[in-house]
């Protein structure tokens, strides 16, 4: 009881406060959980700055022209919002802590090549919207990390697909062609990213969760309504 009053002050209404040595344990606990996924996310974000590098100078080396650096703009910064947000939801029903830091970091991490067109001149946009730095991705987080990281990994990549909008070299640096994705592609996407969540091993709510499937069906038609909503004009699907 006495540990409890020293945790623990009271405000002049009687509302209680949390006091400095107990806000440092749980910072101290949450620091302890997001640390060992430091540099697994470092590296992604690497892997995804090379890719980027490598694709481009590929690009070049096709003879594709050079665009000049356009700096960001303000839907830039939305983006960023907006792949955490989706990230965080398609992860949401799992209810797995590690899937709700890694998976929407990862989705955000997919777009470091925007290094590549924004600061930098590029040959292709989007180098790492492709289906074989998924592959890669994916292998290196199994090899690291297991099972968990790799269906993470890949569901994070996916996700961004879904929700990205425009077109995308899918196959670079083999072919810079680049492919669109339907509005009931990216619902399957999203979909099945979900349910790959939701089939991981060891996370609090799995498959046999009734109200994890309904939570993800909702979200699943929520972002669909939205990208239906926000049509092909806006600055998601340009």
């Amino acid at each position: 009881m006495g540990e409890e009053l020293q945790d623990v002050a009271t405000t002049p209404s009687g509302a209680s406060v949390t006091s400095a040595p107990a806000l440092a344990g749980r910072l101290h606990d949450l620091w302890s959980f997001v640390r060992p996924w430091v540099p697994f996310l470092a590296v992604f974000l690497l892997l995804s700055l090379g890719w980027g590098a490598m694709a481009t100078r590929f690009a070049e080396g096709a003879g594709q022209p050079l665009s000049a650096a356009t700096g960001p703009t303000q839907g830039e910064y939305i983006d960023a919002f907006w792949h955490l947000g989706t990230g965080f939801l398609l992860a949401l029903p799992t209810r797995d802590r590690r899937l709700l830091l890694i998976t929407p970091c990862m989705s955000l991490g997919l777009d470091a090549d925007h290094v590549f067109g924004l600061f930098l001149p590029s040959a292709v946009p989007r180098p790492d919207h492709s289906l074989l730095f998924a592959l890669l991705a994916a292998a290196v987080a199994y090899a690291w990390k297991g099972p968990l990281a790799r269906g993470a990994t890949i569901a994070a990549i996916f996700t961004h697909f879904a929700v990205d909008g425009g077109t995308f070299p899918f196959l670079d640096p083999l072919t810079f062609a680049r492919w669109p994705l339907s509005i009931p592609a990216s619902a399957a996407l999203l979909l099945g990213c979900g349910t790959l969540l939701l089939l991981l091993q060891g996370t609090p709510r799995g498959w046999r969760d009734t109200r994890a499937w309904v939570e993800l069906a909702v979200i699943v038609a929520a972002l669909t309504g939205f990208l239906v909503w926000i049509g092909p004009v806006s600055w998601l699907r340009t």
